[in-house]
């Protein structure tokens, strides 16, 4: 029907490695504000961004106060950043220009 909701689902694998997280409550318009906090938490301790950034987005319910229903909890969204140490994507660049000489 018009205006129902879509149901795809995809498989897709998470790479392992260091991340960084935050966990924002609130209104997703402030997101922004996460992402540079984020930016300047990699940015003091020499890390840099070493592939696809991820939100998980957490929506929460209670029960209402009349019992009739339930209210939405402020939304939660997990932010994921994964990380490496500037100085081992130095390594890397080095190592994969040694490979091609």
């Amino acid at each position: 029907s018009e205006g129902a909701p879509s149901n795809e689902v995809e498989s897709y694998t998470i790479a392992g490695g260091d991340y960084v997280k935050a966990v924002h409550q609130g209104d997703y318009s402030q997101l922004p504000v996460v992402h540079n906090e984020i930016a300047s938490h990699l940015k003091a301790r020499n890390l840099e961004v070493a592939g696809p950034v991820y939100e998980h987005y957490v929506i929460m319910q209670e029960p209402s106060a009349d019992g009739t229903g339930t209210t939405e909890i402020a939304p939660t969204t997990h932010v994921y950043y994964p990380v490496v140490a500037s100085s081992e994507v130095q390594e890397e660049v080095s190592t994969d220009n040694a490979d091609t000489e």
